[in-house]
């Protein structure tokens, strides 16, 4: 990926949807190309730099213009009605003005309940959850200690990811597990959320029933006891991992 700025000029309609569909878009994107893995806000210089995307998937965003757009989203999702209309999104589909709103607040503020609330109505609906578990997990990249960001992926774990079956269900526990121990835990030491969100989803069966994993994870604790003696945290979340491996043995 080429460093790219995100210039105001030359969108001269409205800019406040114009560039949320641009973030959405980018947020959503699996091309290896132009994905982003992490996003950032910062004062830029530049009243005309919305953003720029670092060669290492990392997007920078201009933090005196997004206060500006926050204030407008968060204006207008607060009229928003339940039977809204759905608004172009691109050539191929369309989306709920409500979804652009609450994606733009929570970029900036993932503590905004609400927002959640509304996604989550609108999810029920729209039935895009895989989508859903990527944008969620790019703002906890950024927000790692946000409660309303983990109480939102403990939802779509507990309405779509429990409803998969075999080898699905296995292999989004499993990435779900390395996502928290690789990214998210090494960011802050003794980060509750993370760990109880973790201990939540090693009590589903298809992990239980796998006794291998169970012994793999506990290796991984200990090394990251290594890493981090005084985190309380991960002592509790291993002592949550044996009582659950001699529950299962016996």
């Amino acid at each position: 990926m080429n460093r790219k700025e995100i210039k105001l000029d030359g969108v001269e309609n409205d800019r406040y949807e114009y560039f949320a569909k641009y973030l959405y878009r980018l947020f959503l994107s699996s091309d290896e190309e132009n994905e982003i893995y992490e996003y950032d806000l910062a004062e830029l210089g530049d009243a005309n730099l919305f953003g720029v995307i670092e060669q290492n998937h990392y997007l920078l965003l201009n933090k005196s213009i997004l206060k500006k757009f926050y204030i407008y989203w968060r204006s207008k999702l607060l009229v928003l009605k339940s039977s809204e209309q759905l608004i172009r999104f691109d050539d191929e589909s369309t989306i709920k003005l409500s979804d652009l709103a609450s994606f733009f607040i929570l970029i900036v503020n993932p503590n905004f309940a609400s927002a959640w609330c509304r996604r989550r109505s609108n999810l029920i609906e729209s039935r895009t959850f895989l989508n859903e578990l990527k944008l969620n997990r790019i703002i906890l990249m950024k927000y790692f200690k946000s409660e309303q960001a983990f109480i939102h992926r403990r939802w779509l774990f507990r309405n779509y990811v429990i409803n998969q079956s075999g080898d699905d269900l296995k292999d989004l526990y499993l990435r779900e597990i390395d996502f928290l121990i690789d990214k998210i835990v090494p960011k802050v030491k003794s980060n509750y959320y993370c760990w109880s969100f973790l201990n939540w989803l090693l009590s589903h069966r298809i992990l239980l029933d796998n006794r291998s994993l169970l012994d793999d994870l506990f290796k991984r604790y200990t090394s990251l006891i290594y890493l981090n003696p005084s985190d309380n945290c991960i002592f509790h979340s291993r002592l949550h991992l044996i009582h659950l491996i001699v529950d299962e043995s016996n």
